[in-house]
């Protein structure tokens, strides 16, 4: 018997993890929903629409060759200071300074001209139906659009407004300079539009506005991977505007690119200058010196042997050239690097005055190609402070380099010293006129060797500062290339239906997910705590016919009644004897009505069946079964004020006897477990073939739990969007946990219509929309129910 229960209980429970069918049903019932959803989304995406622009995109193409000196380091060091590092290159394109360099080339630029329309504002930079020259302003003009309405008689309104909203408005004839304390203009027309009756809009624009926009806008990357080609673009809906940047900027690039490489030649220059035009009276001076010498002493000439001390001075004085300028070097060059990496200017090369230490040409070039770098992408470029650690540490190597080199120059010095004061003991013993004729001829000679040597190099740094390329090339000029955002507009289409199929989608989910009520039987499975029995249909005529049975005897609801019936008699193996007690988790279930109805349905068998009214705190059933409330009943035969015959009521229009409660006990849990009311259960037993016991509602008073023990099993009436979800939940589980056996539910007023939108699909048998044809058609309101031609039916018995 048990193992019967429990397999018919699986039974009960078991369901599909994911019915397709009922979420189909749920999302068909509110096809309004998505229809209005998709209507409101399709009239947001057209007006969104409206507002679309073409983006074009423009670029323009870059050859990024290899650094153009040919001849060794010692012979162009210093000369070809480009940017050497490809990956930095794109840096220096985007950065600020770049950027501003550009701007400050396109004066043009400090005005936006665009067409003011109620969905967009178009630009009007290519052909601006009007020129506006500033004179002055304040911070304050960048804040304002200008709209501009061109008037009879060569004359305009310029209307100043902020966020929408008209902040002042001046009048003015082409030409003429109008103006208040905000700006000051002269605004003109142009040939190619009749300004009349013509409205537009313009902004000025600030530099720093404009490198925001552009250097964000800047796409920069090589064609491929290993490529010396870049590709430099700009999207936007003005391609003129942007095809001017783009010219500008290659321009700008090139120039400075040629700049970095010719700013250590200019250096190199301007010290050669200053070192010639101090050494030119040197030079003049001891010349003369030397003449007028040789004129007042009439030697014309020295002997051999003065001669050859003569060539062995020379010698020395362009060794001693060569100190004095490797000396001046490395002053300099301490001195530059006591100043700190905040000087921009490159460091002069060694090779240009003829020091020639590899160590030190090396890292003076690599430290003036650091320096180019960091000139190039600006202290606000995140890799500006990596340029400056990496000067800092190049210089750190430099003043090591030059220490060791200074040491060096040290010793060659005091060699060089010996050398002079041997020689210049040879010469003392001279006589006294060559002596002095030597010295004016020494002077004059370092002189003229030193100024020489400055000639040469001034000329070989001005051949190479001529000679000098820029290391890049223009493939291509900036233009226009394709629109890219054409498919803009089926795009927003798609996505605002999305969207607008996604909310009706969501609050149906929501509305099924986020359960309140228990709806269907399907709320109960879930719950695999009791088995279900059935789902009893809501009855639109049970105020005015309470027992369906009397009227409506093959209506869908008293079908389901009788389905209740048969799966009980499955479950107990039997057609007969039947007792049931029926009770409720909350008040207003329905429990009583439907234990009513209930019995009536095992009254139709022509068996014998008996209603107990054994809810002893609030009875109904009188009020229902429209029984005098006076009427003696089950607790008046408990306490010994009647027999049992006088108690139960026999001759009664409903198919089945009825025993009332009669008088309410003030103890109605002490007198359903008293033995008084055991004995009265099974006399009853003998009687009658069916039992309906209506009993208080379990779920708030414990008087069931005795009776349940006593009967073949009990029944929880659920009514359908009334009973709590979360209350029968937790109820259940305590029934659970108090191991209560033979207990089933019943889900009562069950309203198909409206728990259609919850996907309470139709099945077969009374869930069928064909069932009409088997059951008696009350379903529907009475209010609400015409036959096509618009006559009201009339029930079916």
């Amino acid at each position: 018997m048990e193992d019967n229960k429990n397999t018919q209980n699986n039974q009960f429970t078991d369901e599909s993890s994911f019915d397709i069918w009922s979420w189909a049903t749920r999302f068909l019932h509110y096809w309004y929903l998505f229809v209005i959803a998709v209507i409101i989304a399709v009239g947001l995406a057209w007006l969104q629409n409206r507002k679309w622009l073409p983006q074009y995109l423009t670029e323009t193409k870059v050859m990024v060759d290899k650094p153009t000196n040919s001849s060794g380091l010692a012979m162009m060091q210093g000369f070809s200071a480009g940017y050497q590092n490809n990956a930095d290159i794109p840096l220096m394109l985007r950065s600020d300074e770049m950027v501003l360099k550009t701007i400050q080339q396109l004066p043009k630029f400090r005005v936006d001209y665009f067409h003011l329309g109620r969905f967009k504002q178009r630009s009007l930079y290519a052909d601006p139906p009007i020129k506006v020259d500033v004179i002055s302003f304040v911070d304050a003009a960048y804040y304002y659009i200008y709209r501009f309405e061109g008037k009879a008689n060569n004359t305009y309104t310029l209307t100043a407004l902020y966020n929408d909203e008209e902040q002042f408005t001046l009048n003015g004839i082409y030409g003429d300079t109008i103006g208040n304390d905000v700006l000051s203009i002269v605004l003109t027309e142009t040939a190619k539009y009749k300004v009349e009756g013509w409205s537009c809009g313009f902004r000025l624009r600030s530099e720093a506005s404009l490198v925001a926009e552009f250097a964000s806008r800047l796409s920069i990357a090589y064609v491929s991977e290993r490529s010396s080609i870049l590709s430099i673009s700009l999207t936007s809906s003005d391609p003129a505007r942007d095809r001017d940047f783009l010219n500008a900027l290659d321009t700008m690039f090139l120039t400075d690119n040629l700049e970095a490489k010719n700013r250590e030649a200019i250096r190199t220059l301007e010290f050669i200058d200053d070192q010639l035009s101090t050494l030119g009276d040197s030079l003049e001076i001891s010349e003369s010196s030397m003449y007028d010498y040789r004129k007042t002493s009439n030697m014309l000439d020295v002997s051999s042997y003065s001669q050859k001390l003569m060539a062995q001075a020379e010698a020395l004085d362009k060794r001693r050239l060569e100190l004095d300028n490797k000396d001046k070097y490395f002053r300099y060059l301490a001195d530059y690097l006591s100043k700190g990496t905040e000087d921009d200017d490159v460091v002069l090369a060694p090779s240009s005055i003829s020091v020639a230490d590899p160590t030190l040409l090396a890292l003076v070039d690599q430290y003036n190609k650091v320096q180019n770098q960091r000139m190039e992408i600006g202290p606000e470029n995140p890799n500006y402070k990596v340029y400056t650690q990496r000067m800092v540490n190049i210089r750190a190597s430099l003043l090591e380099v030059l220490n060791n080199v200074r040491q060096l120059y040290k010793i060659e010095r005091s060699n060089f010293n010996t050398e002079v004061t041997k020689l210049n003991a040879e010469l003392n013993q001279l006589p006294d006129k060559q002596r002095r004729l030597i010295s004016y001829e020494r002077k004059y000679k370092i002189n003229d060797s030193y100024y020489t040597f400055l000639l040469q190099k001034q000329f070989e740094s001005q051949i190479r500062k001529v000679s000098n390329i820029t290391d890049y090339r223009i493939l291509q000029p900036a233009k226009q290339l394709q629109i890219v955002n054409g498919d803009t507009k089926s795009r927003t289409y798609m996505m605002y239906v999305l969207i607008a199929l996604l909310i009706p989608a969501a609050f149906v989910i929501l509305k099924q997910v986020l359960v309140f009520k228990v709806r269907t039987a399907s709320d109960i499975e879930k719950l695999d705590t009791l088995p279900v029995l059935g789902e009893v249909r809501h009855y639109y005529h049970s105020k005015h016919k309470p027992i369906a049975v009397l009227h409506q005897k093959n209506s869908v609801f008293v079908e389901s009644l009788r389905t209740v019936r048969t799966r009980i008699e499955f479950i107990l193996k039997r057609r007969a004897p039947i007792t049931i007690a029926i009770t409720s988790a909350e008040s207003g279930d329905g429990k009583t009505y439907f234990s009513a109805n209930f019995a009536s349905v095992y009254g139709l068998m022509s068996r014998k069946t008996l209603l107990v009214d054994c809810d002893l705190r609030k009875p109904s059933q009188n009020e229902l079964l429209k029984i005098n409330s006076e009427q003696r009943g089950l607790v008046d035969y408990l306490i010994g004020q009647c027999t049992l015959d006088e108690a139960i009521i026999t001759d009664n229009q409903y198919g089945f006897d009825f025993l009332p409660v009669g008088i309410i006990p003030p103890d109605p849990a002490e007198l359903i477990r008293s033995n008084e009311f055991i004995d009265l259960l099974q006399k009853l037993k003998d009687r009658y073939d069916y039992i309906i016991v209506d009993t208080s509602p379990l779920g708030l008073v414990p008087d069931s739990y005795a009776l349940l023990a006593h009967v073949d099993l009990g029944i929880i009436v659920v009514r359908s969007t009334k009973t709590s979800y979360a209350g029968f939940k937790a109820f259940t589980k305590q029934l659970k946990k108090d191991a209560i056996k033979d207990l089933y539910v019943v889900v009562n007023d069950v309203n198909l219509e409206k728990l259609s939108g919850y996907g309470y699909g139709y099945g077969y048998g009374y869930y069928s929309k064909n069932a009409t044809k088997y059951y008696s058609n009350d379903d529907k309101d009475p209010k609400k129910r015409f036959h096509k031609r618009g006559k009201s039916k009339k029930d079916s018995f």
